[in-house]
């Protein structure tokens, strides 16, 4: 039988802690990969992107974020929810006062090995879902969208998906990312 998880405020594994932007992994499961995550002022969100296999929800806590899903973009206040299912474009802004949210991904043991290998530098294999050291990091941004440069200093030293990587059908304009 598996153990509950019970975390106070605060706790988690920590992804980033580059203030103003900070983010958390509450819950890594087959099933749910929870994120607790925070944006200042002026932060950038999630370029356009997709996931093949996994849905992409949002829930907001405090500030705003400005989501797009398949072109159509929406203010999300606190106490919005949103979902992106498989395979839909979709990203976000943070709103003008800074962002605190929620991010579900479901189900979530391969994006949660895929984050875990950003913040380690470590090269990840999308096909096999298996991560590999290297003494040169091939990626260097969290960024997936392919026509918008990161323009901010937390992108140093992060990596983002490769287009090599990338495999299966994919939406002009964007990374595809598991």
């Amino acid at each position: 039988m598996d153990e509950p998880i019970i975390l106070l405020p605060g706790e988690g594994e920590v992804l980033v802690d580059l203030p103003p932007w900070s983010s958390l992994i509450k819950v890594a499961r087959h099933e749910l990969l929870l994120f607790e995550s925070s944006f200042g002022p002026g932060e950038r969100g999630a370029a356009p992107h997709i996931h093949r296999e996994h849905a992409d929800a949002f829930y907001v806590l405090g500030g705003e974020l400005s989501f797009q899903m398949a072109d159509e973009p929406r203010s999300l206040p606190v106490g919005s929810f949103v979902l992106a299912p498989p395979r839909l474009v979709h990203g976000f802004e943070v709103g003008p006062d800074g962002a605190h949210y929620l991010n579900l991904h479901v189900p979530g043991d391969a994006y949660a090995k895929l984050a875990r290998a950003r913040r380690d530098g470590i090269e990840f294999d999308k096909a096999s879902s298996q991560t590999t050291r290297s003494s040169s990091v091939m990626m260097s941004s969290i960024r997936t969208d392919c026509s918008i440069p990161p323009q901010h200093p937390r992108h140093e030293g992060l990596q983002s998906v490769h287009e090599a990587d990338l495999a299966g059908p994919r939406a002009a304009g964007c990374r595809e990312v598991r």
